[in-house]
């Protein structure tokens, strides 16, 4: 049995909250950490959170630098370190060209 879930981002979606929903619908956070770490991407932390805004409960999805990763050469890159995480995972999706954009940073 296959299932398809469809998304109406009228006002966007972002990553972490995304991924929060799909953890809420069932994802296994064991099984997306060990995906994850298939990838060539160190230096990160995931964290998994039940959270309640506005009477709204809800799983909070975390991405965290691990401090040491977080220094650069010129001091606190955290950007940087962030911009290289996305364009390696977005580089494992079929068509892309392995990190190409990096140096444009």
């Amino acid at each position: 049995m296959s299932y398809t879930l469809y998304l109406d981002c009228f006002a966007g979606a972002s990553g972490d909250m995304l991924l929060g929903a799909l953890l809420d619908c069932g994802l296994d956070f064991e099984h997306l950490k060990a995906e994850l770490s298939k990838l060539d991407v160190e230096g990160y932390q995931l964290s998994l959170n039940r959270v309640d805004r506005s009477g709204i409960s809800a799983t909070k999805f975390d991405v965290r630098l691990i401090e040491e990763e977080r220094r650069h050469k010129d001091g606190d890159d955290h950007a940087m370190t962030m911009i290289t995480i996305t364009i390696t995972i977005t580089d494992h999706l079929p068509g892309s060209k392995d990190n190409q954009h990096i140096p444009a940073f």
